[in-house]
């Protein structure tokens, strides 16, 4: 029992490092395609423009979208969702739950499709497809739901 306990924990820890060598890899793409310059139209070489340092709010939100993708990757394991989640509280972002019968706003929520549905309850949020995120009360991303219309 105890060597099957240990085998979990393993994996667990084995799908928790894959998910931040993949949060860690995004975020590195993001960062290197930010700043590297873009070449022109006709010019073989181009010199490099005066690049601004990159801020900690730029690099929080990296970060912050980068974790935001690794939670979306670890759906098949518990525990790592809900390790990334933690790392998330702790920096501020929190989920965005659009539960189903809660009016559609277009400021929290993303419609990625519609259902037709009772007339009392059309353009209220019919599931969540995917969870949103707000930090300090701004949205991160919005909640994707699916929306009631009418019949």
């Amino acid at each position: 029992m105890w060597n099957e306990e240990l085998a979990l924990g393993w994996w667990e820890a084995a799908g928790l490092l894959i998910v931040v060598a993949v949060a860690t890899a995004v975020v590195a793409t993001v960062v290197l395609r930010r700043a590297a310059p873009v070449p022109s139209e006709g010019s073989a070489v181009q010199t490099a423009a005066p690049q601004a340092p990159v801020t900690a709010d730029a690099r929080t939100e990296v970060l912050t979208e980068g974790l935001i993708g690794a939670f979306d990757l670890a759906e098949a394991s518990p525990a790592v969702r809900a390790h990334v989640q933690q790392v998330l509280r702790r920096a501020g972002v929190v989920p965005l739950d659009a539960a189903p019968g809660s009016p559609f706003d277009p400021a929290a929520h993303l419609a990625v499709d519609t259902e037709q549905g009772p007339s009392d309850q059309t353009g209220q949020v019919a599931r969540q497809v995917r969870p949103g995120w707000t930090r300090d009360g701004a949205v991160v991303r919005p909640a994707e739901v699916v929306v009631w219309t009418a019949a």
